[in-house]
């Protein structure tokens, strides 16, 4: 079965198309989404995006198990992180929120980098439920 995301993020529109076994194809639109331009470059194949983040002038996603992809562009392409949280869950939810990446997982609760995914700490005290679907700020 095929997903679809589609995210209206800065000045353009960002739209993912994918499948559990197929890589996602992540494609931009300056136009209000009259035209679409490949941008997957530098994501691994097979790889399930589950998640976009925004802040200022970053665009990262989350996928399942190939970690965070930060887009890069000025190279034009997505790089991923230097590491990713210690779980063997998926990856489920990302935030941005002051050069801190935050992720949730799916039983392993939310983990937060302050150095672009060089290391991670969890961060569930007080959380009873540890599947973590959508980070968002209020």
């Amino acid at each position: 079965m095929s997903t679809f995301k589609l995210y209206c993020i800065i000045t353009f529109i960002v739209f993912c198309i994918g499948s559990g076994t197929d890589k996602s194809i992540v494609y931009f639109s300056s136009d209000n989404g009259n035209s679409w331009v490949d941008k997957s470059d530098g994501l691994p194949a097979p790889i399930v995006v589950t998640d976009f983040a925004v802040s200022g002038d970053m665009l990262a996603l989350a996928s399942k198990q190939q970690g965070i992809y930060l887009y890069d562009f000025g190279k034009v392409k997505w790089q991923r992180l230097a590491g990713k949280p210690a779980t063997s869950t998926d990856l489920d939810a990302l935030f941005i929120k002051n050069n801190n990446f935050i992720t949730g997982t799916h039983g392993d609760g939310i983990f937060v980098s302050a150095n672009n995914g060089a290391t991670w700490q969890a961060m569930n005290s007080g959380l009873g439920n540890l599947t973590i679907r959508k980070i968002v700020e209020i």
